[in-house]
């Protein structure tokens, strides 16, 4: 069976290496892909039909969508009509991830504990809430902003920082919400699921502030770590308050799809509360979750359409998985490309290299395209072991301007 992965990221290029552990990797392509994948095709994936065309010409029998841009354009329901598993969600119900508004109507509806929220469409219109909060509040663009839609504030100056950026990228007149900031740890808790079933992975723990101490803006993730440590009477929790009534939800409003889901959580005095959903893999957590699953794959994701995934068992190796994301300095706004990528031929053997924004040019010279460059993955027993490893690692790659945080599985 041939595959098709879209997308161009770190999360596709481990899509593609553990997909290889399973069937031929000539089998499996990659729309773009990117420096790191062997089979890849130049398609412009902003296009769903060129996608579709490709792969009905091609007889690819499953498409894996990585990025959250082609599901929120429909790209799924294009393939309505063909026999092609898709892994993914169809446009309409996409909308729990590309519109923060429908999500959070959705959680209220099925009473998700969530954080209190209005939703508004001028900052004139939003400022008595503002000031009742005293600008202590998280700012979401409404839509899809590769992560970087959202402001975590402390102050009344932040959150007239944040939205002014929000304007300037958006104009007049966009819808956003104002969300009560909670104090607790974060973690994310992604599954696959059937439309009915849901299997799912580790907790893991990533890191959306682009500095140390988690600080700065947020971005599209420089880093995770996988398993991340929480108790059995919080996992019941999540499963009971959170994860069962989003898959009845689902259920009952004809949302159902075969895929991934994605829980943003919180973990706060009074509970978890749910922060998000995704309705794909998340990156980096993808990288560091696939490098840990010791599952077929493949076999796990054919069972979300012939009926058998409530009969899977997942497994996970023992021990970490930490990933760090090198970025171009400048990073998640203007940053420089084109620079040659030195040292990956230093890493050791146990290291995962995923790529994201690399392009080859000749036989030997690999360059940087994007703002995010590598996520490098290392495993170990203990959490401090794979630390070290993955740092250790990052010391060998050199381009101009490279960055990356320093306290990933640190904090």
């Amino acid at each position: 069976m041939k595959i098709a992965i879209i997308g161009s990221g770190a999360r596709e290029h481990a899509i593609y290496e553990k997909l290889s552990q399973h069937i031929d990797p000539k089998q499996i392509f990659a729309l773009p892909g990117n420096g790191g994948i062997s089979n890849c095709v130049s398609i412009d994936i902003t296009y769903p039909e060129e996608v579709k065309k490709y792969c009905v010409k091609n007889r690819v029998g499953m498409v894996i969508i990585g990025p959250e841009e082609p599901l929120a354009n429909g790209v799924v329901d294009l393939f309505s009509e063909t026999s092609i598993m898709v892994v993914g969600p169809n446009k309409n119900s996409a909308q729990l991830e590309s519109s923060k508004s429908f999500a959070k109507k959705f959680m209220k509806d099925l009473g998700i504990p969530t954080p209190d929220y209005r939703e508004f469409t001028s900052f004139e219109e939003a400022l008595p809430q503002i000031n009742a909060l005293q600008g202590n509040l998280v700012l979401k663009y409404d839509g899809l902003a590769g992560g970087k839609g959202v402001y975590v504030c402390s102050s009344i100056e932040e959150v007239e920082e944040s939205y002014a950026e929000l304007k300037k990228r958006y104009g007049d007149g966009f819808t956003f919400i104002v969300e009560k900031k909670l104090k607790g740890e974060e973690l994310t808790l992604i599954g696959v699921m059937d439309g009915e079933t849901i299997k799912l992975f580790p907790p893991c723990k990533d890191y959306k502030r682009l500095n140390d101490g988690d600080s700065g803006p947020n971005t599209g993730g420089m880093g995770a770590y996988l398993p991340y440590k929480i108790s059995e009477e919080v996992m019941k929790k999540i499963e009971d308050d959170i994860v069962t009534p989003t898959m009845k939800g689902i259920k009952d409003r004809g949302l159902g799809y075969k895929g991934f889901l994605y829980f943003g959580i919180i973990i706060t005095e009074k509970g978890p509360r749910l922060l998000e959903y995704n309705v794909r893999l998340g990156d980096p957590e993808a990288q560091v979750i696939l490098s840990s699953m010791k599952s077929n794959f493949l076999t796990l994701l054919e069972s979300c359409f012939n009926g058998t995934l409530r009969e899977q068992n997942i497994e996970f190796a023992n021990g970490y998985s930490t990933a760090l994301v090198i970025t171009s300095g400048g990073y998640p706004f203007s940053f420089r490309t084109g620079f040659e990528i030195t040292g990956l031929n230093q890493i050791s053997t146990d290291i995962s290299v995923f790529h994201s924004g690399t392009q080859k040019k000749g036989k030997n010279q690999l360059l940087t395209t994007a703002g995010r460059i590598f996520t490098l993955v290392a495993k170990g027993e203990t959490l401090e072991e794979s630390v070290q490893k993955v740092y250790q690692a990052a010391k060998k790659i050199h381009f101009k301007k490279i960055a990356y945080r320093k306290d990933i599985g640190k904090l």
